[in-house]
Parts: C-alpha cells; sequence; structure tokens
C-alpha cells in the first residue's frame, strides 16, 4: 500500500526529521525506548519502498500497514482501514483545496454546547438534575472534579453534560444523560459539532505517561465514575461498545487494562475487541459483572471486589 508519509506519521502522533530524504524518529513502538532516533522511514512517493521502516534498535520493520499496526495495536485489517479513513493512501489535496476546508464549519473545533450551566460548581445547581446526580452515586467532589454541567434549554435540556476532555483539558466531546426521565436517555454531538474521532471520559484526571499502570474501562462515564469511587486508580469510557482505533492507541499507554463493560452482547463484544486488539501488548482482564447490572448500581465494596478479582487471570 503506497501511502503518504509524512501525514501518516502526523496522524500517528510521531514526531520526526528528514535526513537525506527518509524520516528519522524516536522507536514509536511502546516497548522500545530510546532517547536518540534509531528509527526511519521511506518517504518516496513514487518509488517501490515509500513507507517501508526499520528500527535498528529493535529491529522491527516492515510496510506502512505494519507501523500502524505495532504503533496502535490492531490488526493489519483494522489497520488498512484506519489508512484508508484518512485518505492516507491518497496524495494531500492542493494547498488552496486545504485551505477552503479548514474555512468550513467542518473542521472547526469542537466547543462544548453555549446552554450548559455551572459547570464544575455543584452547589449552584438547581434541584432535579442536582437529585438525579446524587442519586446515581456521583458525589459533590466528582462532579465539580469532572466540570458536569446541566442543561435547561436548547436541544440538550433536561439532560446532565457529562463532558469528553483531553489530557491537556481541552473539550473534545460529551455524553448528555436525561434527568427527568426524556427520551432517548442519551444525546451525543451532532456531526455538524465536530466531536473528536476516539473522544473518551477520562483522559483528563489520567496520571503521567510514566505513572499510567491500570485503566478500567468503561461503556459509559457515569459507570466509570463509579469504578473510580470503587477504587480505580484511572478510568475511560468509550461513550457506547463501538472501539475507535484512538481509543485503543490511547489505552495502550497503560500497562494493564481491566474491562468492565456490561456483560450482554454488546459489553462481550466490546471486551474481546480490546483483548484482541491490545493483549498482545498489554495485561487485558475482563471484570465480570453480573448480567442485568452495571458498574453504577453495584454496591461500591462489591464492584471494588470485582475490578481486582485474581480469579480471572489477565491475557
Amino acid at each position: 500500500m503506497n501511502v503518504d508519509v509524512p501525514r501518516l506519521l502526523a496522524a500517528l502522533g510521531i514526531e520526526h526529521e528528514r535526513r537525506r530524504g527518509d524520516l528519522w524518529a524516536a522507536c514509536p513502538f511502546e516497548d522500545h525506548e530510546e532517547k536518540t532516533p534509531s528509527w526511519h522511514i521511506v518517504d518516496a512517493a513514487a518509488g517501490e519502498k515509500n513507507g517501508s521502516h526499520f528500527c535498528f534498535g529493535c529491529e522491527r520493520g516492515g510496510g506502512p500497514i505494519d507501523l500502524v499496526m505495532l504503533a496502535i495495536g490492531i490488526t493489519f485489517g483494522g489497520a488498512r482501514r484506519w489508512i484508508e479513513d484518512r485518505g492516507l493512501d491518497k496524495p494531500a489535496p492542493p494547498t488552496l483545496q486545504a485551505e477552503l476546508v479548514v474555512e468550513s464549519t467542518r473542521w472547526r473545533a469542537f466547543k462544548l454546547p453555549l446552554e450548559r450551566r455551572h459547570e464544575g460548581t455543584f452547589g449552584h445547581w438547581v434541584s432535579p438534575p442536582r437529585r438525579y446526580v446524587l442519586g446515581r452515586g456521583i458525589d459533590v467532589e466528582q462532579a465539580e472534579r469532572w466540570r458536569l454541567s446541566y442543561c435547561i434549554e436548547g436541544r440538550l435540556a433536561g439532560r446532565v453534560v457529562l463532558p469528553f476532555h483531553s489530557e491537556d483539558g481541552r473539550p473534545e466531546s460529551y455524553s448528555a444523560r436525561a434527568f427527568d426521565g426524556r427520551k432517548p436517555k442519551y444525546l451525543t454531538p451532532r456531526e455538524n459539532e465536530n466531536p473528536v474521532p476516539g473522544a473518551m471520559f477520562g483522559p483528563l484526571q489520567w496520571p503521567e505517561p510514566d505513572s499510567r499502570a491500570t485503566v478500567v474501562v468503561c461503556e459509559g462515564a457515569i459507570n466509570a465514575m463509579a469504578c473510580e469511587r470503587a477504587g480505580a486508580e484511572a478510568v475511560a469510557a468509550l461513550n457506547g461498545s463501538a472501539l475507535h482505533p484512538v481509543h485503543v492507541a490511547r489505552l495502550a499507554t497503560f500497562e494493564r487494562i481491566v474491562v468492565a463493560s456490561d456483560n450482554d452482547h454488546a459489553g462481550n463484544k466490546l471486551a474481546a475487541e480490546l483483548m484482541g486488539a491490545l493483549a498482545r501488548w498489554r495485561k487485558v482482564r475482563r471484570a465480570i459483572i453480573p448480567v442485568g447490572e452495571d458498574a453504577a448500581t453495584m454496591p461500591v465494596a462489591r464492584l471494588a471486589r470485582t475490578l481486582d478479582a485474581k480469579t480471572h487471570s489477565d491475557r
């Protein structure tokens, strides 16, 4: 597969420098840390070796699909689709066209809804959303630290807004849960709001990369906060059971992943996909949630035992 190499490295977040035509960087594979760049990739769009890469330190290499597989931790087919979905197998558009796209609404930075009330100041909330949040076991400290808010007007009226932030605090998406019984229970951003692909609840409170040991992964933010109350040192919620390559890349920064998805078809599928994507490089374990329950409905002590269970071995 021929690829636009500089755009591929940018999509993977690999910082590099050019030396006599090739691009050099510190090895991008998680289990090989180095300070002096010994990994390089050929950037020759018209050449047969374009996209070929090799690390002189760990002696791993291959083509662009192999690079995505190793860097993100996904299957061969998943890596091919990851490249194709981003158009990295096609030349970059002309400069003028790129400038026009940047000016369009499609590419504006994501912003949380303006109708939100009292973000991070739980003491000023009105009673209905406050009662709902406390009734789900979320305490005041959690509500403020995770920057929860609510809406009483607009598309998200009658909902608590659970924001998804990046590690540096930039908003990337949200999940809005109805607190007054309206349907559907959850709303997520529309496409024209430009949510960040692969956004998840959790990175805002993650420890520094060199201190990341275990993360507990749930489908929803409310379940993730329940796991935090049960003692989880770091949590993540994917806003459903659909796994995105960016989710995999972010979760791979932890040494151990505990999957606490619901014990139903969608939750089991998510657990299987995470194990398939990460188990070769990381320790992955399924925390068995009883059928008909989720993390937020379990007593805290029982949830803590489930998350710490030694009976289900890491893969």
